[in-house]
Order: C-alpha cells, then structure tokens, then sequence
C-alpha cells in the first residue's frame, strides 16, 4: 500500500498556510511534513514513483529558495540545498548544489564561503560521498561513475572514491 502526500489549507495564527502530510491509503497521518522545518514550505514532490524520498521546497529566514531530501518516516536527509540535480536510484545517491551560506557552519569544513555554490553528492543518511567542491558532476550510468566539471579527472566510483585521477 503507497503512501499518499497531500496538501491542504489551514488557519495559523489569523493566516493560510498550506500543511503538507504524508498519509497512509487508510488516512493514519504518518508525518505532517510542515513540523520538520522552521521555515516556511512552498511545495512537496515524491522524488521517484517508489515514493522512497521527498523533496520539499522552502524558503529560509532569508527568503532563500531552498530544498531539502526527506524519507517517508519523517528525517530529513540533508537540508540547505540549492538545487538537486540528480537522483540515483538503484543506489539512492543524490547530485546536490549546495549554498554555502545555507550550509550554515558546517560550510566551514568544505571551505565555502556564504556565496559558493558547489556540487556533490550525498547518500541516504545525508553524507557527502563526494564534497561539495565541484562546479558540475554528472553520473555515467554505464560506467558506474561520476565526473566532475565537464568529465576532466577526477573520476569518483558510486562510493565516493577516487576512480581515476590523470
């Protein structure tokens, strides 16, 4: 049985807000997507017809559009992501754009300023296999691999480690 996302308008404080839940066929409230973020959501995708993850669009206290990777259970996987690029699904690794500045601190281990804008890739559990270091990466579904700015070295196998290396 799939779970179902649904959206609907509330009152909040003498405001509409839209609530976004994931709901089992039988209507059992599985999570109310809006209580996982302090900020405020604009829209909700299933990111695969499996319904494994959700992306949820949302604005920060900046008025930055930004989107974050949620599973079906209720954990955000990574947040302050400024586009996702990519889903791999046989291997539930996501190609991110990350905002330095909505990286908060923790752009400080991957030398980001506020203004970069840098790719990697994350896993399920929200970990960088790959650092946010990159102007683009693609995967190569054939090869297994995933190049980086326009596919010059270095190459990275689907665990994040170095492949190739000129």
């Amino acid at each position: 049985m799939q779970d179902e996302l649904k959206e609907s308008i509330q009152m909040f404080q003498g405001e509409e807000i839209t609530v976004w839940q994931v709901e089992k066929k039988n209507g059992a409230v599985i999570i109310t997507i809006n209580q996982l973020f302090d900020d405020h959501i604009f829209d909700c995708q299933w990111l695969d017809e499996k319904q494994t993850y959700l992306k949820v669009f949302y604005t920060d206290w900046d008025s930055n559009e930004l989107c974050a990777i949620v599973n079906p259970d209720g954990k955000i996987i990574r947040k302050g992501i400024r586009s996702l690029k990519g889903y791999i699904e046989k291997y539930q690794l996501f190609i991110v754009e990350m905002s330095g500045l909505a990286m908060g601190s923790e752009a400080i281990n991957y030398l980001l300023s506020e203004f970069d804008w840098k790719m990697g890739v994350v896993n399920q559990r929200g970990e960088f296999i790959i650092n946010p270091a990159y102007d683009s990466i693609r995967f190569d579904h054939d090869q297994e691999l995933f190049y980086v700015n326009g596919g010059r070295f270095p190459w990275f196998d689907r665990f994040g480690k170095l492949a190739a290396e000129s």
